[in-house]
Formats: structure tokens, sequence, C-alpha cells
């Protein structure tokens, strides 16, 4: 008996139930450059290069920008002046209304100058962004990392340029402007890679110059009677891209090169001990009540990945020296907590969606107060993921991860299907076990199911080389695995394809199917009014001495889905199963189903807290067309958002209680 408890104390999952996100880590985007923070009426606008479009995300706590609300709010024209290679946007509110700061040119970088879009709207996700026009700097020389600010009643734009017309050497200029979209006067230079820290810039590309000097990415930081202007200093593709800092006077002339004082050692660099490396390209904010400053910044995690996707943004609070300047510290680890910025709302919203993106099939587990979901693949800010990965301390405020199994496994490196995970941690092994299907190499074969196995509830997982389980068709998906309570044995469910839901005893190390075991049919298809023509998506709670097995039916996903919850009970893992529409005389065993806002609500992981309260987490898709999503050619994808519900069993059945779903405002009813 000691065994057995052993083994389902490890697997059982559990939620302890907060009321607010106190700490955030990072990196905040698995992806992201140049990133860009306001804050403004209560709310964080936050942006950065995506090279092909320009997108604003919103959010009150910044520990949830990975959930939060996005909004792709301008593309460039297919062709022309400001087509292509759109760089470091930033978002700033002037004069009453939202300006967009960029970078682009038509396709040769030469051609790179600054771009301005203006919107009249009190919300930057709202209204209309225009084209004002460029933003013509003097000598209209190559210009990039725009950036402006005012001063004492006067507006200044700062950025990065070159003095001629040949690549070599980028400088920091400013100038005065006339109003928000156009520049007057001359440009002033006021820093040149000097130090021997803002020179590292070898290109080592026969197509390109040999070697660049870099001043970039200027920003305006103001305390008491000091500017502070930091940039960023050497090639952004090499481990030392580091901060500068120049400093003037309040009183002082902006526009004199002699009032500006250059530091003569980075004020910010990699940090080899925390395994961060190239920080730069940054911003500022403050924190909600105004009491903490912060910097935003890119970093990479790993050396020699230079200037690429895997740039990622970062944030971290920072403290002023006696003598006024700032301290930015040394840039912190990943997965360090750290706490929000002070006067944060972060209580928690609970309302549904608790992941407004594409996050189908979801698993979630609890580990030691964290918890972790996992889903089917899917792109997140244009990075495809195998098997997504998602972290929260209190199941409705989200962080999104990235891909926890970044490498395929040999059987299925040539495909793009990967399915349904199941996650599962084994104390004895001190692993994370994971099942997932996908399609198989083997052009004679479709869906297999594979197992991987990590250190981390993160990954990366690796799959153990071969398919647990292959045939044809579909029916070897969505699979799900546990100890069973009752008798110690390891066990599988899986199954969909038109067939039968089968389980199957496992071999201790979860790699393969102890000899002499079966597949055992346990619930059968068509034997429903509705939803029942295909079935899957099995999960298997054990409660009061019952085993009750959760599953989906009818058609899951894309333009004509149709999906629901159904439930059956039996008193042994492996059957016979009965189904609530049998027992009840109604011949319908649903209980969840489409309603006023979601449709095709389906394929459910079920968690228990602390105090023996259950939920039940799932993916449905909006009623609600702008919500949903377009879908992608006739009866494809359309978003499946992860939804999370509480569950009480009542005379033996669970019911599912519907408390935390909201009506999106606006919008047009999705009809399927």
């Amino acid at each position: 008996m000691k065994h057995l408890f052993k083994y389902f104390v490890v697997l059982t999952f559990s939620i302890s139930v907060c009321y607010s996100q106190q700490t955030f880590t990072n990196p905040l985007l698995p992806s992201g450059a140049d990133p860009w923070c306001i804050y403004k009426n209560g709310y964080y606008y936050y942006t950065n290069t995506t090279g092909r479009d320009i997108a604003i995300w919103k959010t009150k706590d910044i520990a949830t920008l990975s959930t939060s609300e996005k909004k792709v709010v301008w593309t460039p024209p297919a062709k022309g002046a400001y087509s292509k290679e759109i760089w470091a946007p930033e978002v700033h509110y002037l004069k009453g209304k939202w300006y967009i700061y960029f970078a682009a040119d038509s396709g040769n970088n030469i051609n790179h100058r600054l771009y301005v879009l203006e919107n009249a709207s009190a919300d930057p996700l709202q209204g209309n962004w225009i084209m004002k026009g460029k933003l013509t700097t003097p000598e209209d020389k190559w210009s990039i990392d725009g950036s402006v600010f005012e001063h004492k009643g006067k507006m200044y734009l700062i950025w990065s340029g070159w003095k001629g017309n040949v690549n070599g050497e980028q400088d920091i200029y400013i100038a005065k402007m006339k109003n928000p979209w156009t520049v007057e006067g001359k440009r002033t230079l006021i820093s040149s890679p000097t130090y021997k820290w803002e020179r590292i810039g070898d290109l080592n590309n026969p197509n390109d110059v040999h070697h660049v000097n870099v001043n970039e990415g200027p920003e305006v930081l103001k305390h008491n009677n000091k500017l502070f202007l930091i940039y960023s200093a050497s090639g952004c593709w090499t481990d030392t891209y580091a901060l500068g800092m120049l400093s003037t006077s309040a009183d002082a002339d902006l526009m004199k090169a002699s009032s500006w004082t250059k530091t003569k050692h980075p004020v910010f660099q990699q940090s080899q001990k925390n395994k961060v490396y190239a920080p730069g390209h940054n911003s500022f904010f403050t924190s909600p009540d105004g009491k903490e400053d912060y910097i935003l910044y890119h970093a990479n995690s790993n050396p020699g990945e230079g200037c690429g996707t895997r740039r990622s943004p970062r944030a971290q609070k920072f403290t002023w020296n006696k003598d006024g300047t700032p301290n930015f510290g040394e840039p912190v680890a990943e997965g360090v907590e750290l706490p929000i910025p002070s006067g944060t709302i972060a209580e928690v919203s609970r309302q549904n969606p608790v992941l407004d993106i594409d996050f189908p099939d979801p698993t979630v587990i609890n580990i030691n107060g964290t918890y972790y979901a996992y889903a089917t693949q899917g792109s997140y800010n244009g990075k495809m993921a195998n098997i997504q990965v998602a972290s929260s301390k209190n199941l409705f405020n989200w962080k999104y991860e990235g891909d926890a199994l970044p490498q395929k496994p040999v059987w299925a490196s040539y495909t793009q299907d990967f399915w349904a995970p199941h996650v599962l941690y084994d104390s004895t092994i001190s692993q994370y076990v994971m099942f997932y299907s996908a399609k198989s190499n083997d052009t004679s074969l479709d869906k297999c199911i594979g197992v991987a196995f990590a250190n981390h509830p993160t990954g990366p997982f690796i799959d153990k080389g071969t398919p647990l389980i292959e045939g044809k068709g579909f029916a070897n998906i969505d699979p799900m695995a546990m100890v069973d309570p009752e008798t110690g044995k390891k066990i599988m469910y899986w199954g969909s394809g038109f067939e039968p839901i089968r389980v199957r005893e496992l071999n201790d190390d979860w790699k393969s199917f102890k000899d002499g075991s079966t597949a055992t049919p346990v619930i059968f298809p068509g034997k429903e009014k509705n939803y029942s023509i295909l079935i899957e998506g099995a999960w298997v709670d054990y409660h009061e001495g019952k085993f009750y097995l959760y599953y989906s039916g009818d058609n899951c996903c894309g333009d004509k889905a149709n999906y629901a919850v159904m439930i059956a009970r039996a008193d042994s893992a492996l059957g016979p199963f009965e189904r609530l529409g049998e027992v009840n005389g109604t011949g319908s065993s649903i209980i969840l189903e489409k309603d006023s806002i979601w449709t095709a609500p389906g394929h459910n992981s079920i968690i228990k807290d602390d105090k023996g309260k259950t939920w039940i987490a799932y993916h449905a898709i909006w009623n609600n067309k702008e919500k949903a999503g377009k879908p992608r050619g006739k009866d494809h994808y359309i978003k499946r958002v992860m939804c999370i519900e509480p569950v009480e069993y009542k005379n033996g059945w669970p019911v599912v209680i519907k408390k935390y779903s909201r009506k999106p405002v606006g919008g047009v009813k999705y009809k399927n």
C-alpha cells in the first residue's frame, strides 16, 4: 500500500488557488528584439521588431505580457520604400495622439530611413493608423532607431545614422522637431564609437563590409536635473553588444555636441555568469505607481546566437547612484523570480479564456506550486513550437514558455503534425514523461504515439527514439497515461479515427507495453444521440473509488467544428465503463457543449486543488468571429483557446460549473 501511495501523490494534479501573481521571470516573451514599452492610463503598451509588420501588446501586468491582448496594427505594402526590414518600432503619445516611429527600407539596406504612423484614437489598439510619411532627417542619410522626447517645451529626435552614404560606422545624432512627423534645422552628431568596447563589429561576410563600428538604439532618461542618453554599442551580432551612456545637464543646449559627456565604460553588458549575452537596444518604463524604474532590453540566452530571432525581451528594476546616475546592475538570469512592478493591479481576472492564443488539447499539471500547460503544436510570434508549453502561478495568468519538444523525434523528423501531449512526473526516475502523437516519416503509416523524457517541466523533452505504437489513419492519437491508484499498474488510454478508446498496461519505464497485455476497448463511438460519430481525448479522474472517463466527440476544429465533452464511469481503470446517458436513460452523456459564447469545447484535462476542488481545462472556439480568427481554407483550423471551469461531483457524476466565461466586446457571431 505504501508503494501505491507514493505514485498516487506524485501523479495527482493539484492547484493552490491564489489571487495575484506577485513575481515574473525573464524573458517576457520567447522572442522579440528592440523592445519598447510605454505605460499610460493603467496599461503597458509594448512593441518589438518582428521584421514583417508592427504589433502592439496591451496589458495591466507586465508579468502576463506573453498572454496579453495583441494586435497587428500596421502591415507594410508589398513593394516600395518602406516595404521591407521593419525595425525598432516605438509607440509614443504626443500632442494628444499616438505615433509609431520605425525604420524600413525597400529591400536594400542602404535605403533604410525613418517613418511615422499616426492614430487619433484614445487606445492605440483601436482606430486607424495612418501613414504620415517619411521622417526625413537632415541631409537625408541612412537612418534607423528613431526615438522622440520632449524637454522644456521642445521636441527632439535622436537616431542612429551614417555620416555619408557608405556603411562602416553608425553614429548617434540629434535634431529638433517642428511637429511629431517633421524634423527642422540641422543634425548634430553627439556620439561616435571611440572606445574599444564600442568598436567590436567584424561581420565575416564576403558580401558586405568587413567591419562596422556601432552606436545605435538611443533612448533618453531623465532624473532630477540631468538627462542621460543610453545607447547600444558594438555590433548586435556580437556577444559584447552593450549599453553606453551620455549625460548632460537639463539646462544645457542639447543641440551642442559639447553639452554631452560620454561614460568611458559600458553601463550594462553581458553576464557570462548569468548566461545573458548581447544585452542591448533598451527602453525604459516606470511602475504603475511611479515609484520604480525599469529597463527593458533584449538579449540572447547563449553565446554566438547573433542578431536574429533568438533575442528575447527582458525587464528588471534599476536604481540611482548617489551622484544621480543610473545603476542598471547586472543582467538577471533566466528563470529568476523578480517582484512585479509596484502598484501593478495583479489580481486574477478569473475570466475565460485563460490563454487567448491557439492552444489546443491542453494538459495542465502542478509542480511545486507552478502550473504547466501543454498543447498541440502552434505558432506564437511567428515561431512554430512542436509542443507548446506555458506556465502560471494561479491557473488564470499564463506565461508562454515556448517549445517543450524543440527537437523532433527521428521517426517524425520530416513531418509537422504534433498533437495532444500528456505530461506527468515520475519521482522514481526524477523525470517528466510526455506522451504525444505525431505523423510518421514512413508514408505507409500515419499517426503514431511517442514518449519523451525531460528533467524540467518546460523541457527540452527528448523522444525515446521509436514510436510506442504506430499504424495507419489517426486511431493512434490523444494518449493519457497514469498509475492506477488501486493496482499500481502503469496504463495508457488513447484513440480516435472512428475507433474505440482503448487502454493498455505499460512497462515500468513507460517506454513500451507490458508483455502479454492487450489493448482493451473501453468506450465505443456511435453510442450517443450527438457528438459520438468520432470519440477521442480521453482523460481519467479517480474520485471516491470510481474511475471517471472524460472524452470528447465529433469534429474538434475548423469552420465545421462540432465538439463536446462526455462522461462515463467504472469501478476499475480497465472498465467496463458505463456512460451517463445509459444510466439516466437520456442517451446523452454530455457535460460540456457549445453555448452563446463558445463553440466546440473539448479535449480536456482534470486538475484537483489541495482542498479537493476539481477543475476542468479545455479548449474552445469563440463564437465571436473576430476573436475566433479567420478559417485558413475550408474546414481548416480556427484558433482554439484554453479555458478553465470548476467541476463538482453531484449524485455520482461530474457537473461543469460555468463561472468564468465572458462575452467579447463587439465583433460578429461565428456560425459553424
